[in-house]
């Protein structure tokens, strides 16, 4: 083992976080948590993983299970397209390699969702393949580790950073190395803070440390505004019921929706909609997505007769609905008699 990743691992070995994957490296239960892991904060993800294993405890469960199911448990934790290529994988590992999560990282890239970082975690991990496992913690170290000033953006510079990886890749405890980089970056090597680095168990190897200023890397990319959609959000309810429609392709596909709008309309816009019916404001919601921003006004419309496909209230629970209109959705909270 080198000096480097010894001193990582022992560092790793006192401080690391105790996480139900880590204490049953089971493929599965890997496969599934860094699925849930992309874009998403571990302390967000826990409760969500717990849920998704008592109740898909296999892979083979997992494959057989209905999308309205999937749907319900991923619920609130946004970045949907995640849970239908981790259904699809797990529908192909079941169909084609017996229910095995393969351990080659090239064959693990060819199922839906599945990159160069998730197949080395998956690899590495849960079969202690020599691979590295490169997400944007890690860049972040390796960046500062060598005082890298590149676009890591660009496929060249990540290579690089990648060859000097493998180079301090230790030959035992190569997924604890994976997870010990990981959970640097996320206790020590913070990327929107100064980094912890007089608790750092290799800042005697850190250029950016001995040298510079470690906030100067990696070298920080002009942020593009986000664009801002105008949204209408429309309640369109009985007593007893309430429209339901589904999100087309897209982002959030799938998904239960409330009839939506472009543009913010007035309350005379949503008179000349539905003259029949009693509308009142229910305010404004903002929600960001990754690459755009939602600016929302809502209204309830409340109308004497439901339609025949409208959803009953007493069924909404059954239905997912996105976070980003989570505060029209409480809205019919309390609106069903016990």
């Amino acid at each position: 083992m080198n000096h480097f990743s010894e001193k990582l691992l022992t560092w790793y070995d006192i401080h690391q976080r105790q996480l139900p994957w880590r204490a049953d490296p089971h493929p599965y239960y890997i496969l599934v948590s860094e699925f849930m892991l992309q874009q998403t904060r571990m302390e967000t993800v826990l409760p969500y993983y717990h849920r998704f294993i008592e109740a898909l405890p296999t892979i083979e469960q997992l494959a057989s299970a209905s999308e309205e199911q999937l749907l319900k448990l991923w619920e609130g934790l946004g970045y949907y397209r995640r849970v239908k290529n981790l259904h699809q994988t797990a529908q192909l590992i079941v169909a084609e390699h017996g229910g095995i999560v393969p351990s080659d990282p090239e064959v693990l890239k060819r199922f839906p969702g599945i990159g160069d970082y998730v197949a080395g975690a998956i690899a590495s991990t849960a079969y202690q393949v020599k691979v590295s496992a490169i997400d944007g913690n890690v860049l972040r170290i390796l960046s500062r580790l060598y005082c890298n000033e590149d676009d890591l953006s660009r496929a060249g510079p990540k290579r690089d950073l990648q060859s000097k990886l493998l180079a301090l890749l230790p030959t035992e405890r190569v997924g604890d190395f994976n997870q010990a980089l990981m959970e640097l970056g996320a206790l020590v090597c913070l990327p929107n803070a100064r980094p912890l680095c007089e608790t750092c168990p290799v800042s005697a190897d850190c250029c950016a440390y001995q040298t510079a200023d470690p906030l100067d890397f990696p070298r920080k990319k002009d942020r593009r505004k986000v664009p801002v959609h105008l949204k209408t959000v429309l309640v369109v309810r009985s007593e007893e019921a309430v429209l339901v429609e589904p999100f087309g392709p897209g982002l959030l596909e799938g998904l239960a929706s409330f009839p939506m709008k472009e543009g913010h309309l007035s309350p005379a816009d949503i008179k000349a909609l539905y003259p029949e019916a009693i509308i009142s404001s229910l305010g404004p919601a903002r929600h960001v997505f990754s690459h755009l921003k939602w600016d929302m006004i809502g209204y309830q419309v409340l109308l004497a007769e439901p339609e025949a496909d409208w959803t009953p209230l007493s069924r909404l629970d059954r239905l997912s609905f996105p976070t980003a209109l989570a505060v029209y959705r409480s809205s019919l909270e309390g609106s069903v008699s016990p």
